[in-house]
């Protein structure tokens, strides 16, 4: 009966696991940076106007800074997605994880497929 657990654990131990992640390019300092950056100029360029008593362009002005704040948000928040692949024995399994995917409940936030390595065919 022991030799037949020990079996079973080798057979399911994998032979290959992987995470595949998107690269991000620009981290937290970097998008600091960035949006520091796009502040200042757009406050820069707001001042005239603002001067002139065109204060309305100030708040439109903003709301340049708040979008792409925004979409840098949403961007970061895309990179939290991955890709699992691991290789046993007997199966192939990918599985992709969504962003919102939390520690909690992950499992329902997930998605895969397996087929045996015998049948499977990989091409680069």
């Amino acid at each position: 009966m022991s030799e037949r657990a020990s079996t079973d654990d080798i057979v399911d131990r994998p032979v290959f696991a992987a995470e595949i992640r998107p690269h991000r390019s620009l981290g937290p300092k970097g998008f600091a940076i960035v949006i520091g950056s796009f502040a200042a100029l757009n406050a820069l360029i707001s001042l005239p106007f603002f001067l002139m008593g065109a204060w309305p362009i100030v708040g439109f002005l903003g709301l340049d800074v708040l979008a792409l704040w925004l979409a840098f948000r949403f961007s970061f928040a895309q990179a939290r997605a991955c890709e699992q692949v691991v290789l046993t024995y007997v199966e192939l399994l990918v599985r992709k994880i969504s962003p919102r995917a939390r520690p909690a409940n992950g499992a329902s936030t997930r998605s895969g497929s397996g087929s045996r390595p015998s049948a499977t065919r990989i091409s680069a």
